[in-house]
């Protein structure tokens, strides 16, 4: 191309790479790590310590506590083995370069997300044109959901990364490098997360098979060859087959529910489905100039574009019975590029219907709820209150049809600090708890506490659980609700059922009030915190100290009581706050 006939495509590149690269970078720092990314954080720790993802480091314990499976995400070494294990070693990479430090322990993990989408537009530059990558290019830099997993000290990022590298290298098989990107970009893939893995391994081998060229064949079966050598050792060793296999908690009993709700997130958060059939439906009306795909790459990127999703959308339901759309992110960049071939098709035929499928595509909820709004008719029957859900969220919120809202609330993060309830916690403990304290939370959100505090951390094995005995060599405090200094209820269920407990043993407890707090709306976990007062209990409550924004009690207990509890409550004890 001639950059002097068409520099407004040159410049309005860069900007936009320095646009994405704003929308990945900034305000990294704003907020505490919480559940998954402080998951990342403990386990690169341990990796500092032990050499290996140990789940127990002598004070608290890495596990799914509150998918009622605690214990599988273990061995009998109490290592950490639900996961590939690359994502730990470079948080534990990243922990012993920058410390504690949430800005550059996340612009770790997100410029390879970053890194992803430029590989992405380099590709569809090759192989297509500079107008048709910049469209692409645009249509996934406007989707929030890309930032929002590509900002986190997680594995999703790597995804994206090593999911490009791979499918570039495919492309470009012929060549060393080629080889060398595809090796290297499904191996290291695969100790990030198997799922998109598999997503992409088997689009490329469908890929294969349609072309059927014997050289290319056989380059690919033996790349595939070097990649099973590189990875079948932790896949014996992690008994990954196990996982997956006794994974299933049955939260979803029906098959189609899982297709449908991964497809719902899909066309809610990444590209609407209606674009997916009607690009497929393109590719039809193609088949004739399709038919030299063999020797057109153009041609073939194309047809990726159609089969990569779709095996996505085939493979990850039946692997895992949980809507996951966080390890199908790499799709989202062929989805978009998708939807830009639509759009450059459609404009060599009516450039105004172009730009107002351009406009619905990129600021309004449109053509995602042409989809949503039948769908919910038809799974009513399957989920019931899917489709009265949908009229009541309409009637409440009826301009999330009209507009995205997303776009104004990560404008909002990229540059207003996030005080999360952990931190909250975190501060509170930090003030008032003793050092050889012993908190119980029993929820995932204690990752948190581990990461930032030295307190011993306890959560309860459940008695039925199948995988109790591997912890029969940890303390007793550390498996159990028997013996603790600090209880932070997640529910109100458990915050009675543990104060009637106290109450039996003769214990003592403190309330403390919380202060008004302002949290940002996708702060799911703070709601348990606003716990309302309880009237049938004595609690006292010092007015003169105050602290922090969130609400936890500090048990001191008493010798339980001989023989049966005493009836009704005991006179409370006054208690101090020290």
């Amino acid at each position: 191309m001639d950059i002097k006939k068409e520099r407004w495509i040159y410049w309005l590149t860069w900007l936009l790479f320095a646009v994405i690269a704003m929308g990945c970078f900034l305000n990294l720092g704003g907020r505490n790590f919480g559940v998954d990314e402080a998951e990342t954080a403990v386990l690169g720790e341990n990796i500092l310590t032990y050499g290996i993802p140990m789940a127990w480091n002598g004070r608290g314990l890495i596990d799914n506590v509150t998918a009622n499976i605690n214990g599988i995400n273990l061995n009998d070494d109490l290592v950490y083995t639900s996961h590939p294990w690359f994502p730990y070693y470079y948080s534990a990479l990243l922990i012993s370069v920058f410390g504690k430090n949430h800005f550059w322990l996340r612009a770790g993990f997100a410029w390879l997300g970053f890194a992803g989408l430029i590989l992405f537009y380099f590709l569809v530059k090759k192989l297509g044109d500079r107008k048709l990558a910049l469209l692409a290019l645009i249509i996934a830099a406007l989707n929030v959901h890309y930032y929002l997993f590509i900002r986190s000290f997680r594995h999703y990022p790597l995804n994206v990364f090593f999911a490009m590298l791979a499918i570039y290298g495919y492309f470009f098989l012929e060549k060393r490098q080629g080889k060398f990107c595809l090796i290297l970009g499904l191996t290291l893939l695969y100790h990030t997360n198997y799922i998109p893995f598999l997503d992409v391994y088997v689009a490329l081998a469908v890929m294969v098979l349609l072309d059927w060229n014997w050289p290319r064949v056989k380059t690919f079966i033996a790349c595939s060859l070097l990649v099973f050598l590189f990875t079948f050792p932790a896949f014996l060793y992690l008994e990954t087959y196990k996982f997956i296999g006794s994974f299933g908690t049955e939260r979803y009993s029906n098959p189609l529910l899982n297709y449908a709700g991964f497809m719902r997130d899909i066309n809610n958060r990444f590209v609407p489905l209606i674009l997916f059939i009607a690009y497929a439906g393109w590719l039809f009306f193609q088949r004739k100039s399709l038919k030299q795909y063999k020797h057109d790459k153009a041609q073939q990127l194309k047809i990726f574009c159609f089969i990569y999703p779709l095996c996505s959308i085939l493979i990850e339901p039946l692997i895992i019975p949980e809507i996951l759309l966080r390890n199908a992110v790499p799709i989202m960049l062929f989805l978009s590029l998708a939807a830009a071939y639509l759009l450059l098709a459609l404009f060599q035929r009516s450039k105004l219907w172009a730009i107002v499928l351009a406009i619905v595509l990129l600021f309004t909820n449109l053509l995602s709820e042409m989809v949503y709004y039948p769908a919910a008719i038809v799974f009513e029957k399957y989920k019931p209150g899917l489709y009265k859900r949908y009229v009541n969220e309409l009637k409440t919120h009826p301009w999330r049809v009209v507009l995205k809202a997303e776009p104004y609330y990560f404008i909002q993060e990229l540059y207003t600090p996030f005080y999360s309830s952990q931190q909250a916690i975190i501060e509170f403990l930090t003030e008032h708890a003793q050092a050889e304290d012993i908190v119980y939370y029993y929820s995932d959100e204690a990752r948190a506490l581990q990461f930032y505090t030295n307190f011993r951390l306890a959560y309860q094995v459940h008695k039925d659980s199948p995988f109790r005995y591997k912890f029969s060599s940890l303390p007793a405090w550390a498996t159990t609700d028997e013996y603790f200094d600090w209880f932070i209820p997640t529910n109100e269920g458990e915050k009675q059922h543990m104060l009637a407990r106290i109450r039996r043993q003769g214990g003592s407890y403190i309330r403390y009030e919380l202060e008004p707090m302002f949290l940002s709306h996708w702060d799911l976990p703070f709601e348990h915190l606003f716990i309302p007062y309880v009237q049938d209990c004595q609690l006292h409550y010092n007015p003169e100290k105050k602290l922090s924004k969130t609400e936890v009690y500090h048990i001191l207990w008493n010798d339980p009581p001989v023989g049966d509890p005493p009836a009704g409550n005991p006179p409370a004890t006054e208690v101090d706050n020290g």
